[in-house]
């Protein structure tokens, strides 16, 4: 459901590279990509954009903030729509042109009493429709969905070392399709988070409890699955010593139980160079959406398992720095996708008994003068163990650039 928050939500997003399932658990053997949503700030501000581009796109949102020094208020909506495009070009489906159109909604309240404490709450709603092809030249299938979340949080500054960290949310995510009708993913998620700031270092730990409950229009054996974590976390930041550890244990109902930690350790050569190594393991459980989702289930999917290696060097100066890193990652079942149709591109997920995959990543940044300028390009090998077959859906050579300014 990240393709529902409208860009007038989101403050920033940063992308975690590796293998992190040791600090967040599964889902993450390949890194994370964090969205943070804007907060509600002091005074009145507004925030209004519109867009209009090719291929019948056009945008609008309004988001608006007012508060004072211990409780600020934000809302916003947008609208987004683009009906220009056909979604296959191929003579074997109905070359209408498919469109897609968004609406969404926000409210967020946050509390501060003192500088050492905050309390806060959002709600989110989104409602979507699109249209696809599929084998028929005549139909035009569409989807309507709908996400729902709402969450709470309590962030405590309990001493000068102490900081504590409390957060409820509930998440809906509803599909329903002309075709394979009505799909829903209820997940409710309650975590309790210390850290511990010392001398020797920075202490984590935190436990958290996660329930998720499907309801189809197809009846499944498996509707619902609970995951128990618990997890511990390092950190030191001492001369030219840099040191990171940390060790999870996860209990998914329906899958098992795993233990998964790793080390990452960095030496400052001089003041501009630095040196690091880092190992790790993690584990991937398929989604309710790679198991049962109609048309691309599997319900027979295994969790996929990973061990993760990297070594590298950075440069870093005060306005400009670049970052070359070797990875190797080993894989037991991982999960991929297998088209099944070519006509139709319709596939569904699939375990590979063995795979690794590694390369080299070099990421360079320049910062100044409000100019923001980050680039970065990775080669890398993706295969099958076993066969010695490039696996599908994993490119050779990944780039990015962007470059911003800010006034």
């Amino acid at each position: 459901a990240i393709e529902q928050i409208p860009l007038s939500m989101i403050d920033r997003i940063e992308v975690v590279r590796g293998n992190v399932s040791a600090l967040y658990g599964s889902q993450a053997t390949g890194g994370l990509v964090q969205i943070f949503t804007r907060k509600p700030t002091n005074g009145s501000q507004a925030d209004v954009r519109l867009a209009i581009g090719d291929k019948g796109q056009k945008q609008a949102s309004v988001q608006m903030s007012t508060g004072n020094d211990q409780v600020q208020l934000t809302a916003g909506i947008a609208h987004e729509q683009v009906k220009a495009v056909s979604a296959q070009n191929s003579p074997l489906v109905n070359p209408d042109i498919d469109g897609y159109r968004n609406n969404s909604g926000n409210i967020s309240v946050r509390f501060t009493p003192n500088e050492r404490n905050e309390f806060g709450a959002r709600f989110f709603q989104s409602n979507g429709r699109y249209e696809y092809d599929d084998d028929s030249k005549t139909a035009t299938p569409y989807t309507k969905n709908k996400v729902e979340q709402l969450s709470a949080y309590s962030n405590n500054q309990l001493t000068d070392e102490w900081n504590s960290q409390f957060k409820v949310s509930e998440m809906t995510d509803r599909s329903n399709d002309s075709v394979w009708g009505v799909y829903q993913t209820k997940t409710q998620d309650v975590s309790w988070q210390n850290q511990l700031t010392t001398q020797y270092g920075t202490g984590i730990t935190g436990i958290s409890y996660t329930k998720q409950k499907l309801n189809s229009d197809t009846a499944y054996d498996k509707t619902q699955r609970t995951t128990k974590s618990a997890w511990l976390g390092y950190n030191l930041d001492k001369n030219r010593h840099h040191l990171q550890l940390n060790g999870r244990f996860d209990d998914v109902s329906d899958v098992g139980r795993y233990t998964t930690g790793a080390i990452n350790y960095g030496f400052d050569v001089t003041s501009a160079w630095r040196v690091f190594a880092g190992y790790s393991n993690g584990f991937t459980t398929p989604s309710f959406s790679d198991l049962f989702y109609p048309g691309s289930e599997n319900p027979n999917l295994k969790p996929e398992k990973a061990t993760y290696m990297q070594v590298g060097a950075q440069y870093v100066q005060k306005n400009y720095g670049t970052r070359v890193t070797y990875f190797e990652s080993r894989y037991k079942d991982k999960l991929v996708w297998v088209t099944t149709n070519l006509l139709t591109y319709d596939g569904q997920m699939r375990n590979v008994d063995r795979a690794k995959a590694q390369g080299v990543e070099l990421h360079g940044w320049y910062n100044n003068a409000g100019w923001n300028v980050d680039a970065g390009v990775t080669y890398q090998d993706v295969k099958d163990r076993t066969t010695g077959a490039w696996l599908v859906r994993q490119p050779r050579v990944l780039a990015n650039l962007s470059v911003g300014k800010t006034w």
